[in-house]
């Protein structure tokens, strides 16, 4: 759906043009288009992924790179949009960002760390928004193995008995 809304293209040059105006003018207004367009264009991205996934009919090596990549895309995404929260809400996260890169940066760290349930416990989500957040993509991060293995097993032992 995302798809027939915005193009990835007009997406991407939404979001390397407020990269780049942020280096000649940092402006907070700039910054969250930046990563809102970030989230936009992962999403459309992991959309395009899904659907190829989906419309194949046997396991292969490229349905399986595929299924890691999309993992890798989702934890970019929550990257994204944590960086989001917290220029909009700057007490979100335990956290010292006082510059852009180090945002983005550290976010996605604490993505793939809670994703994967790691959970060091050096970033910590302070607002309820940010904790309901972080539990949300933990969650996520557990469903898509389980529904991801459970689907990728029944696909190819489909293909075998025919």
């Amino acid at each position: 759906m995302l798809n027939h809304i915005f193009s990835s293209r007009q997406i991407d040059a939404v979001m390397l043009a407020s990269l780049w105006i942020q280096y000649v003018h940092p402006n907070k207004t700039i910054a969250a288009i930046g990563m809102l367009a970030g989230i936009l264009f992962t999403a459309v991205i992991i959309a395009g992924i899904l659907d190829f996934i989906f419309k194949s009919e046997k396991v292969s090596r490229e349905i399986i790179y595929a299924a890691i990549l999309l993992y890798l895309l989702v934890a970019l995404m929550w990257a994204y949009l944590y960086s989001f929260l917290e220029l909009v809400d700057p007490a979100s996260f335990n956290i010292d960002i006082s510059q852009a890169d180090v945002n983005l940066a550290a976010f996605k760290y604490y993505s793939f760390v809670t994703i994967t349930t790691l959970g060091y416990g050096d970033i910590i989500p302070i607002t309820e928004v940010a904790k309901a957040f972080a539990v949300l993509e933990a969650v996520v991060g557990h469903l898509y193995f389980v529904v991801a293995v459970a689907w990728l097993l029944c696909m190819h032992v489909s293909s075998r008995s025919r």
